[in-house]
């Protein structure tokens, strides 16, 4: 990427939707200094134009020191969203079919998650739309996709005033304590970063804690494990906060997770989230040793938990397949509907996940997406956790607290079975959920209805005895 005064240069197409307060436009003659008149021409017969593009190039994963970063073109959703799209994609051919030649493409090799498709590195002076038309027309390919990626958002709304742990006594979770804390089970919490020294965390997080980082060289994603400094990089707010409600050490400190006795596997991906670097992130969650040669599949979660969301038409077959691979290897998906009023977003429609909504302290619902994909609610209002500098706690509201509090209470059911030498599939702990809710659900706004720790404990007992 070439670059006017520090100042990255995208390229844009038209037919998306300027915010040129976020990206401004760079002038007909900078454009024609930089790339050539011819160059400048050809993007503006395609409709494309250029933008600047603030901070660094963006790259798959995260910048650590020096490593290359992956050139990413930069576009605008007709939402105003910053959409990239890097120099991976993924190919689907159809049975028997070897990859066409193209020139400018390169394969690296199939995806240990999702053997069917192939991700291949494209060169950086080769269009890639134009790359994906040319495998999309290809008899011999199925599918192709390209690596684009959103800037993520945090499912959270602002903090509110006073510092209360009231979900606990909601949720009866108490009596689910008097079975198990979550003993035996580990969680793997996927965000943007996260503070693994706050007191609350540091004794709980496992060596598997992972970062996907920039390019090697090869297009690949990198995997660091055990670096403190790729897991706080990034904004580490909060993946800290969402971390300590699943499993926040029970100490002499304020508050504690609803699973405090569960094992945390923080993996970091970057704020330019794509749907293959998530596909990478829950694969890894379910598989370690499918992304790092080396590492005990031992370390592999029980549970996911994500609190991040990201504008998309349509979860691609590349994310549906690594949620295919967490069922299939026994992995529980938990994820934050919107809150903004609407319809669920597709990846929590997705039939292997469980759509978390929130709730008031007077147990009316928050504001946020309702119906298809809402599977139940859990508290989401002003609900204290642990925050990153100074081992403070915050309070913070949305659909983001409540996602790993339900996690959490997932890791109660599936260690209160383990206790009794029986292992939960998937659907099972959905079920065990499902039976545990209020049914309280008015118009489709609560799903199953509220979450009860105390009641899907003793469910999992009661079907065990």
């Amino acid at each position: 990427m070439k670059r006017i005064h520090g100042v990255g240069v995208a390229v844009v197409p038209r037919k998306y939707r300027q915010q040129q307060e976020q990206l401004p436009l760079v002038s007909s003659d900078a454009a024609a200094t930089l790339l050539g008149k011819d160059e400048v021409d050809r993007l503006a017969s395609r409709g494309l134009s250029l933008v600047q593009a603030d901070g660094p190039t963006f790259e798959r994963g995260l910048q650590i020191g020096s490593t290359r970063i992956t050139v990413r073109r930069l576009y605008q959703t007709d939402r105003g969203q910053a959409l990239t799209v890097g120099s991976l994609v993924y190919v689907k051919l159809h049975p028997g079919q070897t990859l066409p030649f193209v020139d400018g493409l390169r394969a690296l090799g199939n995806l240990s998650f999702a053997p069917e498709f192939v991700e291949c590195v494209v060169s950086p002076d080769v269009d890639v739309f134009q790359l994906l038309d040319v495998l999309r027309n290809d008899e011999r390919v199925a599918y192709a996709e390209a690596d684009l990626a959103l800037v993520a958002r945090s499912r959270e709304d602002l903090p509110a005033e006073a510092l209360q742990v009231w979900p606990f006594e909601e949720m009866h979770v108490g009596a689910a304590w008097s079975v198990t804390k979550g003993d035996s089970v580990r969680v793997a919490v996927i965000d943007t970063g996260f503070d693994v020294e706050h007191p609350d965390l540091a004794t709980q997080v496992d060596r598997a804690a992972a970062a996907f980082v920039g390019d090697g060289g090869d297009g690949k994603g990198v995997i660091t494990i055990g670096d403190l400094e790729t897991l706080q990089r990034q904004d580490t707010s909060h993946g800290t906060y969402c971390a300590a409600l699943v499993a926040g050490a029970l100490n002499d400190r304020f508050g504690c997770g609803v699973a405090p006795n569960a094992t945390l596997v923080p993996i970091a991906v970057n704020e330019q989230i794509s749907q293959p670097g998530l596909s990478r992130a829950i694969a890894y969650a379910v598989k370690p040793s499918a992304e790092l040669a080396g590492l005990d599949d031992a370390s592999r979660c029980d549970i996911i938990s994500c609190s991040l969301g990201f504008e998309a038409a349509q979860v691609n077959e590349l994310l549906a397949a690594a949620l295919n691979f967490a069922e299939e290897n026994g992995v529980v998906v938990c994820w934050a509907v919107p809150n903004e009023p609407g319809p669920v977003d597709p990846i929590c429609r997705h039939p292997t996940v469980m759509g978390i909504g929130a709730t008031l302290r007077d147990g009316g619902r928050r504001p946020g997406a309702t119906g298809d994909g809402l599977f139940c609610v859990a508290p989401g209002d002003s609900v204290a956790s642990a925050v990153p500098d100074g081992n403070l706690f915050e309070e913070k509201s949305g659909t983001s607290v409540a996602t790993p509090i339900v996690a959490g209470v997932c890791a109660l059911a599936r260690s209160a079975a383990r206790k009794q030498g029986v292992e939960l599939s998937p659907e099972s702990v959905r079920r065990v959920i499902e039976s545990a809710c209020d049914g309280a659900s008015p118009a489709g706004d609560f799903g199953h209805g509220r979450v009860d720790a105390g009641a899907a404990v003793q469910t999992v007992i009661a079907s065990l005895t």
